[in-house]
C-alpha cells in the first residue's frame, strides 16, 4: 500500500491521489487502505516518513561535506520515488507550486 501511495502522491500529488486510485494500484480494496490508515491525510503522513539516509562524514573533510551533501540530495532527486518519502514530499511540494 505505501508503495503505491508513494507512487501516486510523487506522480499525481496530494490533491488528485484518491484512495481508490492507491488501492487498485496496489491491488487491493480501498477499505483496507481506510483500514490500516483511516483516512487521506493518515496515508499521506504514513508515506512521507522520512529516512535521509545521510552518508557517513566522520572521516570526510570539512571543507568536503557541502559537496557530499548536495551530491547524495542531487541522487535521491533523480532516484525512483516508488521507496523514497523525501523525493514524494519534494515533488509534491514543487506540484503545489507550480
Amino acid at each position: 500500500m505505501l508503495t503505491a501511495a508513494r507512487y501516486r502522491f510523487a506522480e499525481h500529488g496530494y490533491e488528485r491521489t484518491t484512495i481508490r486510485a492507491v488501492a487498485a494500484d496496489a491491488g487491493i480494496d480501498p477499505a483496507m487502505v481506510m483500514r490500516y490508515y483511516g483516512s487521506k491525510d493518515q496515508l499521506f503522513e504514513a508515506a512521507l516518513r522520512i529516512d535521509l539516509r545521510l552518508p557517513e562524514l566522520r572521516d570526510v573533510p570539512r571543507a568536503d561535506v557541502p559537496r557530499r551533501l548536495v551530491r547524495h540530495f542531487l541522487a535521491r532527486w533523480e532516484g525512483e520515488p516508488t521507496d523514497d518519502a523525501l523525493l514524494l514530499l519534494l515533488r509534491c511540494a514543487c506540484l503545489l507550486y507550480t
